[in-house]
């Protein structure tokens, strides 16, 4: 999609980046035989995930906790998606041996 400034689109492309990395574990997790039934978000640890990025100020964003000073409304959703994602799936460390946004 088209987006208006630096922070929208590495947002953007971090958080498709997650989902797709999320996808990828999921379909390893299968194959190593972890994922019995309805129990994949917790196997799906297992598998390695990291991601990695150069923009200093998507970093402190999704590390920030409470509510960002973005404007625009949808790199605010991008980012509160990766934050929530990054908790939900690497234990709760946003940045660390576990995983998360470095």
């Amino acid at each position: 999609r088209q987006v208006k400034s630096t922070m929208a689109a590495e947002s953007a492309t971090a958080s498709y980046a997650y989902d797709r990395g999320v996808f990828a574990r999921a379909i390893v997790a299968e194959l190593l035989g972890l994922c019995p039934g309805d129990k994949w978000t917790e196997r799906v640890r297992e598998v390695p995930h990291v991601m990695a990025t150069d923009c200093r100020s998507l970093v402190e964003h999704t590390n920030k906790t409470g509510s960002t000073s973005l404007t625009e409304k949808r790199v605010a959703l991008d980012i509160s998606d990766l934050r929530e994602g990054i908790i939900r799936l690497f234990r709760g460390d946003i940045r660390g041996e576990s995983g998360g946004l470095v």
